[in-house]
């Protein structure tokens, strides 16, 4: 059964929708899954997920909005969702970068806080 790889799809895709502008549930298609995706291009996409990786498998008739130079990159095989979208979507790495720099200042803030709680903590023992 590859209920496993629909299982697999929703939650890339999940971890993968602020880089998009739509996804649908991932569906079980032979030993795989599939999925329709929109880039925050526009251009429409079915992924599919199986034992070898994730491709697109229709769509991305509108090369320009690719981040590749050709049509190629939408026939080869990644290792994740992320890592497809990051090799075809202009946009999806520029919201793949705010989100992860988003991220980041996070965990900075947390750490400055910490440390001045120490400090506080340091001086009042």
């Amino acid at each position: 059964m590859a209920d496993w790889a629909r299982r697999e799809l929703d939650a890339q895709l999940a971890e993968a929708c602020f880089g998009l502008s739509l996804t649908s549930a991932a569906q079980i298609a032979g030993c795989g899954a599939e999925a329709a995706v929109c880039t925050l291009e526009g251009a429409a996409l079915t992924l599919r997920l199986d034992e070898g990786g994730v491709r697109v498998v229709r769509g991305a008739s509108s090369v320009s909005v690719l981040a590749a130079p050709d049509a190629e990159a939408c026939g080869m095989v990644y290792d994740s969702v992320n890592s497809l979208l990051l090799n075809v979507s202009k946009k999806f790495v520029q919201a793949f970068n705010s989100s992860l720099a988003a991220a980041l200042q996070v965990v900075a803030q947390q750490r400055e806080a910490e440390g001045a709680r120490e400090e506080v903590g340091g001086e009042t023992a």
